[in-house]
């Protein structure tokens, strides 16, 4: 009985319930949802996106990489790193379109 256990209920309107809003996807496995749980706890959003009837696609976005590049661009040693690309002398960096660098 749901009075036996000591809780709090509390109410998320539509969409910024993600967790529920994931859980109720028809098409998303049950054995996945302990995973859609914890990501969404380390601040990774989940999308649906479904392609076909039978066929669901997950996207997975994290902000990590975007911090990572707006970091780089404040970081002196890496500036220097990002002018060696530039003059075609990389070493062992590259640089990504987005001017994100990588070892």
């Amino acid at each position: 009985m749901i009075k036996d256990y000591d809780l709090t209920i509390q109410y998320h309107l539509g969409k910024t319930n993600v967790i529920a809003d994931a859980l109720s996807r028809t098409g998303s496995p049950k054995t996945c949802m302990s995973s859609v749980v914890d990501l969404y706890r380390m601040g990774i959003s989940l999308y649906y996106a479904s392609v076909a009837r039978e066929e669901t696609r997950l996207l997975i976005q994290s902000p990590l990489r975007e911090q990572v590049r707006v970091a780089q661009l404040q970081d002196r040693l890496l500036q220097a790193v990002r002018k060696h690309i530039l003059v075609g002398r990389p070493r062992d960096f590259s640089m990504e379109e987005d001017a994100t660098i990588f070892f």
